[in-house]
């Protein structure tokens, strides 16, 4: 987007992405991530996106995302579909994306992009509109990828004053995940810091969970086994004394997709069974992280130390 794509009001402030930040191969891997979530989830609508600067202006895209990725209904544009003035496509993308907030359900200062940004196609407003859809399908067990919880950009922070432009750069992780990652736990210090100290925590753990499995021929080897779901479920299952329908989960889970559902329901049973909800994501588990893993299985061993009699 160049100078003259925008305007700015004496007074205003405005953030934008650094260009030389598109140039970041996280930053391309983001975008890249997210335009390929958009084309699966609006194929049936013809939807084909390959340009997140210019083809998410004229709301059309976005109420579609309201409606089939959100599923959050069915918007009808005050000015209709397929329009070509400018100022109607503005009128249209400016109620779309009202709605967006009011089904995000946002305070005031959670909202860190700006309509007439938008419209002009600014990257980093854009992405952190979409990551904040991205998170709230993934809250709502809605179809979305998992992405990276630090991303850190370049911005230019800008601001008209009377003698002119200021412009700040400031460096910000674009996840806004910053109170999560502030959040590091004894896990954190164990795998970075005492990595001769995992293998007895895994093997800890590991003997934990087979004095459950072991009798009904589920034994695991390593914590990574529990990474598709299957064997968390049963594991689940033997602790709280109950057995879950095969129906109710994917035992051979084909795509990470089936997988993240055989987790949401493992997590779904962990707070229903009064444990604090887990403090990773179910894509952490499935791609294997360790320390989301362990700490699952902590939360387990914690109330279920006593070994099956």
């Amino acid at each position: 987007m160049g100078e003259d794509d925008f305007s700015i009001e004496e007074g205003e402030t405005q953030e934008h992405l650094d260009p030389k930040s598109l140039n970041d191969p996280g930053v391309s891997e983001l975008i890249e991530t997210l335009l390929s979530w958009l084309n699966h989830e609006l194929a049936s609508d013809r939807v084909s996106l390959t340009n997140i600067n210019t083809d998410l202006r004229d709301g059309q895209v976005f109420a579609l995302i309201h409606e089939k990725i959100m599923g959050c209904g069915k918007l009808e544009t005050p000015c209709g579909h397929y329009v070509q003035s400018r100022e109607r496509q503005k009128k249209n993308l400016d109620f779309v994306i009202e709605q967006i907030n009011k089904s995000l359900a946002l305070a005031e200062e959670q909202i860190k992009w700006k309509t007439s940004l938008l419209f002009y196609g600014e990257e980093l407003n854009t992405l952190r509109l979409l990551i904040k859809i991205n998170k709230f399908c993934l809250n709502n067990s809605r179809p979305a990828p998992d992405l990276p919880r630090v991303l850190k950009v370049n911005i230019l922070r800008i601001k008209k004053v009377e003698t002119g432009v200021q412009c700040e750069k400031r460096v910000l992780n674009i996840m806004e995940e910053e109170s999560v990652i502030g959040r590091r736990d004894g896990f954190d210090t164990l795998i970075d810091h005492a990595p001769q100290k995992l293998n007895l925590v895994q093997s800890s753990m590991i003997n934990f969970v087979n004095s459950y499995l072991s009798p009904i021929g589920k034994e695991v080897e390593k914590l990574e086994e529990f990474s598709d779901g299957v064997k968390l479920l049963i594991l689940i299952g033997a602790l709280q004394g109950f057995f879950i329908p095969f129906y109710e989960y994917k035992q051979n889970p084909e795509s990470k997709e089936d997988m993240i559902e055989n987790v949401n329901l493992a997590f779904r049973f962990i707070q229903e069974d009064g444990l604090p909800p887990p403090l990773n994501r179910p894509g952490e588990v499935v791609r294997g992280d360790l320390k989301a893993i362990i700490r699952i299985i902590y939360s387990l061993f914690v109330k279920y130390k006593q070994p099956p009699k």
